[in-house]
């Protein structure tokens, strides 16, 4: 199972996604993550470690250009032959070069406000209002089009990530079938 989870900053990716690899043993990679490791891991020294740190400032949020998010994906899920990979795709650009490589995406539906709010309570240093204001803006234009590409495919399942938890969970877990 090749999944993709993908939703607003804030929406519970993340959460879900390694609530998934503990009980199901599901590798679990997440985009976000894997940016902040290259960009804080100065000893990595690939040619996609040295273009995505020239691209990126580490304190304020830009997208990264989806030449590079393609290629940090295909590296991430490079020879596994199942995974949920979190933050990946988040634009028809992204995803049709990759799209054989994806099964299922999981959009996580989350209103604006419980998004800020959840972001704002992770303390992390790209975490704050301009940031989340800026990755909100990339995501209203990026993301509709990419989820109406994805129902004409019936590629897509939409939760309602505001629900708690354990319901969003269960709901995942139920519709990929994976127990």
């Amino acid at each position: 199972m090749k999944v993709s989870f993908v939703g607003m900053s804030g929406s519970g990716k993340s959460s879900i996604g390694k609530l998934i690899n503990e009980r199901f043993n599901l590798p679990y990679f997440s985009m976000g993550n894997a940016v902040r490791e290259i960009m804080s891991n100065l000893d990595r020294k690939s040619d996609l470690d040295i273009a995505i740190r020239q691209h990126l400032d580490s304190q304020k949020w830009k997208p990264l250009p989806d030449s590079l998010a393609v290629t940090l994906f295909e590296s991430i899920v490079a020879r596994q032959q199942n995974y949920i990979i979190d933050g990946f795709p988040r634009s028809i650009d992204q995803y049709n070069p990759v799209n054989l490589l994806i099964e299922k995406v999981v959009y996580f539906d989350v209103d604006y406000q419980t998004s800020y709010d959840r972001v704002m309570r992770r303390r992390r240093s790209q975490d704050n209002h301009d940031n989340w204001k800026l990755r909100l803006e990339y995501d209203q234009k990026r993301l509709p089009p990419l989820i109406e590409q994805l129902q004409s495919e019936a590629k897509i399942i939409i939760v309602n990530a505001q629900d708690i938890k354990s319901n969003v969970y269960r709901q995942i877990v139920n519709e990929l079938k994976i127990i």
